[in-house]
């Protein structure tokens, strides 16, 4: 497992991820939900997990996990 951190406004509320192999499937999840890559989400204030799963579509056995933790902090009249 990957492990990452990032830092987020109001105006930055989309995930997306995209394999470098076309084959390949990527699951993602935001605070245990699940959503399609380029969905729009809404952060939680504090800290939001984001799990991004690749599995290779020649060894479905095989994944690798990114898991990002995005800290929202609402601006001025936000939240």
């Amino acid at each position: 497992m990957k492990v990452y951190t990032a830092a987020t406004s109001a105006s930055s509320e989309t995930v997306a991820a995209t394999a470098t192999d076309a084959d390949d499937t990527v699951e993602i999840t935001v605070n245990g939900e699940a959503v399609d890559s380029g969905d729009t989400v809404e952060w939680e204030e504090g800290e939001n997990t984001v799990t991004v799963k690749v599995t290779d579509h020649n060894q479905p056995d095989v994944s690798t996990t990114y898991t990002v933790t995005v800290t929202y902090t609402p601006g001025d009249g936000e939240g």
